[in-house]
């Protein structure tokens, strides 16, 4: 999934006409683009459907209303981290938001956005520049008041409206209406370090899957259990760090069932000088000095299997949504799975290497994700062939993320 071209303006009416009427004096920053006949002007148009939809789909991790009250700028909602925030009908802003963290910041509006004259949105202090990695999906209209110094991509079902002076920067978006500016200027996001070259994806969040193959062992009835881990080679993140997520897990193998997985949430941090990782009831926190590894654990999962399985199990699938506070990442990430004989006991029982090198306890060869603890009971079956095969053989690769291509 893509982000709509930030070189693109496009308006969509009902009709729909991809149209396109510049006022006089406008100063437009790349190539004019419209018309239904237009396949570039039409590809805008779909891509911004596509984001929106990814947007709202977000399970919200904030629900307003809150109290006394529930306007942006206003305390609680002066100062927000990281997460989906989710109004049921319109949404103000009038003062100062403070977005803080390392994103990203997703609001899902019912019906209408509005700025008051003057407000402004903050990402980490600065109003100024490109901080990808917020995003304002609204199921009507937006309007900006005058002078409102805006931050992130707003997407609009019906029409954006930016009054004297207002000013965004990340993209203005229209599905179905006009886009109405007046002495603006509206810059875009999601190029990351990539400058001059193609927009970036990753701080949308972006859905992937890898299918695999059981091997044909049989799993025998007992005590056993499968280990699913994934891992990821992940690059492009500044040297000020950032976080990668993967959410919306879940592991299909056919004939079993469906399986929800936990969340993972990975930080690369000047303060970690090795790689740790802990489970926290919900989540798999993973810390990852800045120099990274070729492998970095990013999800695992431990199935119970009393009654045993059939070997040659085709099209296991693990799927999840993947997103990152840096707009230039790119996440190649592959899984396997292992059987151990004997009882799963908890997560943080398993001590599982969190990356390939520069782990904090665990000095060897074995690949991120290995349940160092347990190694001796691996077993044949799943995609693994026991003994030293302790994360079982790797599923081909999917990468999440990354440039995207015109």
């Amino acid at each position: 999934m893509r982000p709509p071209s930030p070189e693109t303006l496009a308006s969509a009416p009902p009709a729909p006409q991809l149209r396109v009427s510049p006022a006089p004096c406008t100063i437009v920053g790349g190539t004019i683009q419209a018309g239904t006949a237009n396949p570039v002007a039409l590809k805008a148009h779909n891509d911004a459907q596509t984001a929106y939809n990814a947007l709202v789909a977000q399970p919200c991790t904030n629900a307003v209303p809150y109290t006394p009250t529930d306007i942006l700028g206003v305390a609680p909602l002066d100062t927000l981290g990281p997460g989906v925030y989710c109004f049921s009908s319109s949404a103000q802003l009038n003062g100062t938001l403070n977005l803080t963290g390392g994103g990203p910041w997703i609001f899902r509006i019912g019906s209408t956005l509005t700025t008051a004259s003057g407000s402004s949105v903050l990402v980490n202090g600065s109003s100024t520049g490109c901080n990808p990695g917020v995003f304002w999906a609204v199921g009507s209209s937006a309007t900006l008041g005058t002078t409102t110094q805006f931050q992130g991509v707003i997407i609009a079902v019906a029409s954006d409206t930016l009054t004297t002076g207002a000013n965004d920067s990340g993209g203005v978006f229209a599905l179905n209406g006009a886009v109405t500016l007046d002495t603006n200027n509206v810059s875009t996001c999601n190029t990351g370090g990539n400058s001059g070259g193609p927009p970036m994806a990753c701080t949308l969040p972006q859905s992937s899957s890898i299918a695999s193959n059981f091997n044909g062992t049989a799993i025998p009835a007992g005590n056993d259990f499968i280990w699913f881990s994934a891992n990821a080679s992940i690059s492009g993140i500044p040297t000020t760090g950032g976080t990668v997520s993967v959410t919306n897990q879940v592991l299909t193998i056919p004939g079993v069932g469906s399986f929800s997985l936990p969340d993972s949430q990975i930080t690369f941090s000047s303060a970690d000088t090795c790689a740790s990782v802990l489970f926290s009831g919900t989540t798999w926190d993973v810390g990852v000095p800045l120099s990274g590894s070729d492998e970095v654990f990013i999800g695992g999962f431990a199935l119970p299997v009393p009654a045993g399985l059939p070997g040659g199990i085709k099209g296991v699938t693990w799927s999840g949504t993947f997103a990152s506070s840096a707009a230039g990442a790119s996440i190649k990430w592959k899984w396997g799975a292992a059987v151990y004989d004997t009882t799963f006991t908890g997560y943080n029982l398993l001590g599982v290497k969190p990356t390939h090198t520069n782990a904090c306890l665990y000095n060897n060869s074995d690949h991120a994700g290995t349940p160092e603890d347990l190694k001796g009971f691996a077993i044949g079956g799943a995609t693994g062939g026991g003994a030293a095969n302790s994360t079982g053989s790797w599923s081909g690769t999917a990468t999440s993320c990354g440039p995207i291509k015109h």
